[in-house]
């Protein structure tokens, strides 16, 4: 039982992303191409953030942070990195 409680917020992502897919595929093809685009930059740029982040915290530049309190900044990354590649990957069709 604990367990099931524990992962109660999972559903709602896994909804979350069911109607992300479904959104992905109403657009059009270049339109869903370059936010396909942003979602790769978005994905790479936070392995690479995280892996920076954690490389600094390693060497002790910068405090040690627990995941708990890295989360928000996990998901802040995110989006700013999809945010710019979604720009980046729709100039080339401009």
């Amino acid at each position: 039982m604990r367990v099931l409680l524990c992962i109660i917020p999972v559903a709602p992502m896994l909804w979350h992303c069911v109607l992300a897919v479904r959104l992905i595929r109403l657009m059009d093809e270049l339109q869903a191409r370059i936010q396909l685009e942003g979602a790769v930059y978005g994905l790479l740029g936070t392995a690479v953030f995280t892996m920076a982040a954690g490389l600094l915290m390693k060497g002790e530049v910068i405090p040690a942070v627990t995941l708990a309190q890295g989360w928000p900044w996990l998901w802040i990354a995110t989006f700013l990195f999809w945010c710019a590649g979604s720009r980046l990957a729709g100039q080339r069709y401009r």
